[in-house]
């Protein structure tokens, strides 16, 4: 059975073609465009090669052409129809194909056109990376209001649609929420007759609106709350329209094409973990960060994203080497040994689904740390000086005296030592005010704000220079010009984050190109612990390097034992299987990220996780399930019946999704988490109300039973799609038990956008009464 694939694409004006788009060209085997001729014009033309089988279909030949579209269908893995709807599927051609999709039960993605959402939002000069398309928000005042307020705090750039009647108004309320010094751009008719486009504050905004006569289709695009370097300036935008101009292209054309150069490739979602020493196996605060990174980009992935999710280990330095000695064996042999039998093992149990994982004792880590520190040497950041001052192996830092307890790491409880070396220094005090002007301007690229407020204070206190090499042990990265001395392992190891994405290779090589497309981080997941080191030293040694820094650093709490930080030196160290082996994996997950507020301090407790596993999770969302499917068995013979619409269940499927996604994004696991299970609550309320074993047993009420079970199945559909992220196992068990992979696709290609679209369960799936997802507990073990 093969995908249908619907792209947006105005035949007539393939400029505005998206990467998405020629890409599903490459890779379909049958395609269906309104102009044949057309079509293998613009493959020409973009340089795409397409083997693909094409016939034409439009509206005049829609009917006849079906039965070739079911038969390709049937054949190919992909098949591609390029429609002139804006709305694929609502207006012809199109409809008849969607419909014959759904019906014979064939997978179906949505590619939306660029048009005048991205021509809009590159002319806009605003950042283009990241932004959010809201299209038309509602048409009264009040429900105006209240969605611009949803969306006050948004970060990404923002694009609405609005008729010319209701610009004023539209603006008024943009003016009351946003302020008048929010920027943003008005885009009349950007590829039809008008293309006119105005840029500046919304207060100008508003008052050109006033002077002008509102004549056809507008595109809003307002800045987001905390705005990143613009993308493209509005010079840079001017130059390559011109050009296109002088070529001889239209100026319609030529704004096309500009904005589809811009547009590509797509900036991936990237995200980071810290990189854990290998002196040990990992227990769970370190499977906590890990989780939580695999949860938020997950999320993403679920938003229809390009995600690409880094952890690792790092393995050079004193901490390290001391511990592989004490174990009778080489360094690098010792984590060889830890990285295959307990690192990675670790993440695989935990479902963990990074796309790389790095180790600083791989050469292409170790090649490209000496080629980046080699450029800081060739600037002048780097010169060579004396060190002396205590120095904590555990931390394997150099520490100031406010870091001491009465000669004692404050982290670590034991004495530190005292160093005396001729070192290689990085200028780090020359990007203190660059770094105070960074946080004042972008506060949320040091999260939470006590984090950054820390930071802020630490950089206001004086930095000093930083000594980033060590001459009296020789496990490390060893210095270009200087072979006696290794990389101080904190310098070696912040670099991972850009080494693993191809920092320092050339532009126009592989490496160079992933770079392009995954620099900057937009989240680096850390330890509050280790925050100076992302915070400071980090983006310094960027700036210094001319390399766009982070988008943020997220610094969480610590996970407690009995008060105390969760610690292999402590033994308080808790190894995950300690856990997974009596609640499960997902329940562990689970917990993890809804017990404690992320970026807050929190101490796990045996008791509260049984707690919640039993309310939460096995009596809440899995009998929820088992329920459901029981009663299907027993009053529809395992049918899914005809579909129902609950409307009060719609619109809190709405509602939810909107909440949960705005919290997640911003880290707020907690928050996100608890708004779903609130829907799963709700839920839990609707069957125990409408009491359908009640209702079964009047047979004149079958209509109504029916309505109550699709109603009950739908919202499990929606649960096991927003609960996928931070428990994939069970809803993936949920998902095959609601036939829903058989008729909708794989769980994880669902898209979060696409959640609250009732009625997606295709009325007479089977349904199977599977294994209890969430089996009542045995008695407590000792751990």
């Amino acid at each position: 059975m093969g995908t249908l694939i619907v792209a947006a694409a105005p035949i007539g004006n393939f400029g505005d073609a998206t990467t998405r788009l020629r890409a599903a060209i490459e890779s379909s085997q049958f395609v269906a465009a309104e102009d044949s001729r057309k079509f293998a014009r613009l493959c020409s033309d973009l340089g795409i090669e397409s083997k693909a089988k094409v016939i034409s279909f439009f509206e005049g030949n829609e009917r006849e052409r079906l039965g070739d579209l079911e038969r390709a269908l049937n054949e190919f893995d992909q098949v591609l129809l390029i429609t002139d709807s804006g709305m694929p599927g609502v207006s012809d051609p199109g409809y008849r194909a969607i419909s014959m999709a759904l019906e014979k039960n064939f997978p179906i993605q949505v590619l939306p056109g660029a048009s005048a959402v991205t021509t809009a939002l590159i002319l806009s000069g605003l950042p283009s990376d990241r932004f959010a398309f809201e299209g038309f928000l509602p048409r009264t005042d009040i429900a105006r209001d209240r969605a611009l307020e949803e969306l006050s705090q948004e970060v990404r750039t923002l694009v609405f649609f609005e008729a010319p009647h209701r610009i004023n108004s539209f603006l008024e309320s943009a003016l009351k929420i946003f302020g008048p010094e929010r920027r943003g751009a008005i885009c009349r008719e950007m590829t039809k007759t008008y293309e006119e486009t105005v840029r500046g504050t919304l207060q100008e905004l508003f008052e050109w609106s006033q002077s002008k006569e509102m004549l056809g289709e507008f595109t809003i695009v307002v800045n987001g709350f905390n705005p990143q370097e613009v993308s493209h300036s509005e010079t840079e935008i001017a130059d390559l329209v011109k050009r296109y101009e002088s070529a001889g292209i239209s100026r319609k054309e030529a704004i096309a094409t500009v904005a589809f150069l811009m547009a590509a490739p797509e900036k991936s979602f990237y995200l980071t973990t810290p990189i854990y020493y290998v002196n040990d196996a990992p227990h769970i605060g370190h499977a906590y960060t890990t989780v939580a990174g695999d949860f938020l980009t997950r999320w993403h992935r679920q938003k229809g994203e390009s995600v690409w999710y880094l952890t690792g280990t790092d393995e050079h330095g004193q901490k390290v080497m001391r511990t592989a000695e004490a174990n009778n064996t080489p360094p690098q042999q010792w984590c060889d040994r830890l990285v295959e039998s307990a690192w990675k093992p670790v993440w695989r149990d935990l479902e963990i689904a990074n796309d790389d994982f790095i180790r600083t004792t791989e050469s292409r880590h170790t090649e490209r740390v000496q080629k980046f520190l080699t450029g800081l040497m060739e600037k002048g950041f780097i010169y060579e000086g004396n060190y002396e001052g205590p120095y904590c192996v555990g931390c394997e830092e150099f520490k100031l005296p406010g870091d001491l307890d009465e000669g004692k790491c404050k982290i670590h409880s034991k004495p530190v030592e005292m160093v005396k070396e001729t070192n290689w220094f990085f200028k780090l005090s020359a990007f203190v005010q660059p770094l105070l002007d960074h946080y004042k301007k972008n506060p949320d690229a040091c999260q939470p704000d006590s984090a950054r407020n820390e930071v802020v204070a630490f950089l206001e206190g004086g930095v000093s220079d930083l000594s980033i090499s060590r001459s009296t042990f020789d496990w490390g990265i060893k210095v270009p010009w200087d072979v006696k001395q290794v990389v101080y392992v904190w310098f070696d190891a912040l670099l991972n984050y850009a080494t693993a994405v191809g920092l320092t290779d050339p532009a126009d090589s592989e490496g160079g190109k992933f770079f392009a497309k995954t620099w900057p981080a937009d989240v680096h997941l850390v330890g509050k612990d280790i925050l100076r080191f992302h915070a400071v030293i980090w983006p310094a040694m960027l700036m210094a390097a001319g390399i766009p820094v982070p988008r943020k650093v997220f610094a969480h709490g610590w996970l407690l034992v009995g008060g105390e930080k969760m610690s292999k030196s402590k033994l308080t160290g808790i190894a995950p299987s300690d856990i997974t082996s009596h609640f499960g994996v997902d329940a562990f997950r689970y917990y993890f990220m809804r017990a404690i507020p992320f970026g807050s301090d929190g101490s796990f407790s045996w008791e509260d996780m049984s707690a919640r596993y039993t309310s939460e999770l096995a009596n809440d969302f899995g009998n929820l399930a088992s329920r459901l499917t029981a009663m299907i068995e027993k009053y529809c013979g395992g049918v899914l019946p005809e579909r129902a619409q609950s409307s009060e269940l719609a619109s809190s499927l709405e509602k939810t999704v909107r909440v949960a996604d705005k919290a997640i994004c911003a880290l707020d696991f907690q928050g996100g988490i608890n708004s779903i299970m609130e829907f799963c609550k709700e839920v839990n309320g609707y069957v125990t109300i409408k009491e359908p074993w009640v209702v079964a047993k009047d047979p004149t009420r079958k209509a109504e039973l029916d309505a109550i079970l699709y109603n009950t199945a739908e919202s499990l559909r929606a649960l096991a799609i927003l609960l996928y992220p931070i428990m994939p196992i069970s809803t993936k068990k949920l998902w095959g038990y609601l036939g829903a992979d058989k008729t909708l696709g794989e769980l994880e290609k669902q898209k979060i956008s696409d959640v609250a679209n009732w009625a997606q369960l295709h009325p007479g799936t089977k349904i199977s009464k599977g294994e209890i997802l969430f089996p009542r507990l045995e008695e407590k073990q000792e751990i």
